[in-house]
């Protein structure tokens, strides 16, 4: 079996594992999808800022940050579900933290919260049931960002798990089956 390179993984996490949620994806699958993610969001960030005048709210939905970001979510959704099974742990926590991480779009409305009290004075901002459920939400996403990035560099298990053969050895599974029939 011939060894992908990062550019093969992101290319499949594209195509025939766009939504794929089954199975398992090694390490080098998902760091190179997020390695291409990241550079494809800097190069149309840079063409957003180049073509768009980015202080108007109504141009940020249309800008091709917006669609890039749009077209890779469930491809990046699957990845961080597969790379879960890899180290034989349900795919739920990182779509669960992607569901809460979208509360962040009510962040205009607390900064303008936090304008107000500055403008007008008022010294505790915390009996504001918004900001402390904004605060709240802030830490569950950093909390679970950091349980993500841990389980995200731990090897996969060996060998077959729950969720499928070993992705890095797939003759290791091949291997101990052969053992069995000796």
């Amino acid at each position: 079996m011939q060894q992908k390179n990062i550019l093969d993984y992101f290319k499949s996490c594209l195509t025939t594992d766009y939504a794929n949620f089954n199975g398992r994806a090694r390490r080098l699958e998902y760091w190179g999808f997020i390695l291409f993610t990241f550079l494809i969001s800097s190069a149309t960030s840079i063409i957003d800022n180049a073509i768009f005048d980015m202080t108007e709210s109504n141009v940020r939905l249309l800008s091709f940050g917006t669609l890039a970001t749009l077209a890779l979510f469930i491809p990046s959704m699957s990845v961080a579900v597969r790379r879960f099974h890899d180290t034989n742990r349900r795919g739920w926590f990182p779509i669960l933290l992607n569901t809460i991480s979208l509360s962040f779009i009510a962040l205009p409305s607390v900064i303008a919260d936090l304008q107000t009290y500055s403008t007008t004075g008022t010294t505790n901002i915390w009996r504001d049931p918004k900001i402390i459920a904004f605060v709240a939400i802030a830490v569950v996403v950093i909390i679970g960002g950091i349980i993500t990035l841990v389980v995200c560099f731990t090897e996969g298990t060996h060998g077959t798990n729950h969720y499928g053969s070993d992705p890095k050895n797939p003759e290791f599974d091949n291997e101990i089956n052969e053992i069995g029939l000796e």
